[in-house]
């Protein structure tokens, strides 16, 4: 099974650019299927507009394994960080294959399914979770491809900033110092674990990608020794998106049609002083790093 694993911190733009990686032919867009036991107890919609549990694709790729139990296979979400400082351990894949077997078999199985039902080349999992990520690479099925994807933290902050504006609960205690930490430590943390993976990988820029989508997707597929595939989908700073059976995401998985690309630099006089000053201090040496500066 040939799955490229998009590693992303969040706000990042890892949904749009997942979903034009599955415009190409042969490639087949899950979303962050991480959540995927999830959607079978809550109302957010598949990709293609209908409910997971009444989406045509999903209904096939369950009835292939009837069996499984959906609440106790699922990936939870504690592990985020819980089980993050045991992967970088000399004896990690003992202990993760231990901690999580029965979730590798859910997990490879399910994979078995939609790799048989969507009859893709390529499977794109945009789930972003270091953890996740390493639980794939223990299984041997998987043939695995790492795409790092990173934004500008400057874009990051002043996305997460206009949600804390328009009142979202969950960010309302936000602040750009713990942001701009957890940038940093994300993107430390995904380079470290792509070594230690040792799988072939990728480091895309988002700013790059919107710029210009075309040269970005020929990259990819040059990479994946895949040069002769068919992007006629892209267009001079834009991509005409048709719907995916997404899972995971931002409510732009959702978006369809001719879609322009336009990158946002509002941060630059909308973004408070104080939090430009925050992140340049905290984030400045990762930002060189990256070739912001």
């Amino acid at each position: 099974m040939n799955i490229i694993y998009i590693l992303s911190y969040e706000r990042s733009g890892s949904t749009l650019f997942h979903n034009v990686l599955g415009q190409i032919e042969g490639f087949f867009s899950v979303g962050e299927l991480r959540y995927f036991a999830d959607r079978f107890h809550d109302t957010r919609p598949c990709g293609c507009g209908d409910k997971v549990t009444d989406c045509h694709f999903w209904r096939k790729v369950i009835a292939k394994f009837p069996n499984i139990n959906m609440q106790t296979s699922k990936i939870p979400r504690y592990i985020k960080g819980q089980y993050l400082p045991i992967i970088f351990l000399p004896f990690s894949k003992i202990l993760i294959r231990l901690i999580f077997s029965r979730h590798l078999t859910y997990i490879n199985q399910l994979y078995k399914a939609i790799e048989g039902e969507s009859r893709s080349l390529v499977i794109i999992d945009s789930s972003k979770s270091p953890i996740y990520c390493y639980l794939l690479s223990l299984i041997p099925e998987i043939n695995l491809k790492i795409i790092h994807l990173i934004r500008s933290v400057y874009g990051v902050e002043y996305s997460l900033y206009k949600r804390k504006q328009t009142g979202h609960p969950k960010y309302q205690k936000h602040n750009p110092l713990y942001g701009s930490v957890r940038w940093v430590l994300s993107n430390i943390v995904s380079t470290k674990l792509v070594k230690k993976i040792g799988v072939p990988y990728k480091q895309i820029k988002y700013e790059q990608f919107i710029l210009n989508p075309e040269k970005t997707v020929k990259l990819i597929l040059d990479w994946l020794h895949m040069r002769d595939l068919n992007i006629d989908f892209i267009y001079k700073r834009g991509v005409t998106l048709y719907p995916t059976h997404s899972v995971g995401g931002s409510p732009s998985r959702h978006i369809t049609g001719e879609v322009p690309l336009k990158l946002d630099i509002d941060w630059k006089k909308n973004l408070p002083q104080l939090y430009k000053t925050i992140i340049s201090i905290i984030a400045r040496p990762l930002l060189i790093k990256y070739g912001y500066y």
